[in-house]
């Protein structure tokens, strides 16, 4: 009796199998032609779209000059069982198809195709594990004018990225500079190296970002702001430091009360630091000249204000001849585990106009 399938054959009867043992047998029987029960889909028409494909996949042979055809087929296949609802065969025929012809110069194609489908599936594992195989055992190939091992690269930053994010940023840029945003991929790659604690490689990342041609980073409206300071950080010489916060601010309320400018400026971090007004976010980092304002009727508090914590603290000085002249000199602890003698230091960051919200 006749299967209506090019390859079939009639098995003799046997005990009715599981849905599950008769799934694995429609996988095992598949071979280089389509099978009943994998080319399969509740809708009547669309099962005779497969049928038609699957004589037309089967009559191509496998000879190298039939594959873009065998690829169109393929394709043209994978759609129609997604169309179907059949997301788990689509991907079982996609993935058998590499499997069964390794040599399939479109394999990279079948596999990334399944992969997209487990991801839509929220599959995240096996999503992953396709990427990776089209990727490391496949060549590359265009369609539509777009690299598939670039595809897979940006998929697996998003699915794989806690365990191989430093591995996929670098080949991204390494392999595909032009085609990629770059800015945008550096500052993500030196972000990966601070996770895994490499820090020399994460400077010379963000270098590479506010060197690259500026981009938007989602999220993240500060990311030049913060990397321009942690780079101006580490290659200042770190003279204005103190090892715990209480000799910080004697040596503040020292000064202050000897109206010692030159040792205020002694004390003021040479990077990064700002003055601005609370609740603000404009700043006078860069104009901002502590020696034009004279210390003749300044005071300095006794006590640091209540706000203060172990990451952050203020100091209220009056007095200063300014349109506000109440500054709060505001201190910090100091995040910079590249280097452990400076981690956890304090530094006198900056000032706050006016008084405390």
């Amino acid at each position: 009796m006749a299967t209506g399938y090019p390859c079939g054959r009639v098995l003799p009867r046997r005990a009715a199998l599981t849905p599950a043992v008769a799934a694995l047998a429609a996988v095992v029987a598949l071979g280089g032609c389509a099978r009943p029960g994998l080319l399969w889909v509740p809708d009547r028409d669309l099962n005779a779209d497969l049928r038609r494909l699957s004589r037309e996949l089967e009559g191509t042979g496998n000879g190298p000059e039939s594959a873009a055809r065998r690829y169109a087929l393929i394709a043209e296949i994978a759609r129609t069982l997604r169309r179907g609802g059949e997301g788990g065969r689509e991907r079982t025929f996609l993935t058998l198809r590499a499997q069964r012809h390794p040599l399939d110069p479109y394999n990279t194609a079948y596999l990334v195709t399944a992969a997209d489908s487990y991801r839509e599936a929220g599959q995240t594992p096996l999503a992953a594990h396709y990427y990776r195989r089209a990727l490391r055992n496949h060549p590359d190939l265009e369609v539509r004018g777009r690299s598939l091992h670039r595809l897979c690269l940006e998929r697996l930053v998003e699915l794989d990225g806690h365990v191989r994010r430093v591995e996929y940023y670098r080949e991204l840029i390494e392999r595909f500079p032009d085609r990629i945003d770059l800015a945008f991929a550096l500052y993500r790659l030196a972000g990966a190296y601070a996770e895994r604690g490499v820090w020399q490689a994460a400077l010379d990342a963000y270098q590479a970002f506010l060197a690259a041609p500026p981009t938007d980073i989602p999220g993240e409206p500060r990311a030049y702001r913060r990397a321009a300071e942690l780079v101006r950080f580490h290659h200042s010489d770190k003279s204005w430091i103190r090892d715990d916060l209480p000799a910080l601010v004697a040596e503040a309320q020292s000064a202050v009360a000897r109206r010692d400018m030159a040792a205020m400026r002694r004390l003021q971090a040479e990077v990064n630091f700002f003055a601005t007004s609370w609740g603000s976010d404009a700043t006078l980092t860069r104009r901002f000249r502590l020696e034009a304002f004279p210390m003749r009727r300044v005071r300095a508090a006794a006590q640091l204000h209540p706000d203060s914590n172990e990451r952050e603290a203020f100091l209220r000085t009056t007095g200063w001849t300014f349109r506000v002249t109440t500054w709060y000199l505001y201190f910090r602890r100091i995040d910079y585990p590249i280097d452990p003698h400076v981690d956890g230091s304090w530094e006198w960051a900056g000032i706050y106009f006016g008084e405390k919200l």
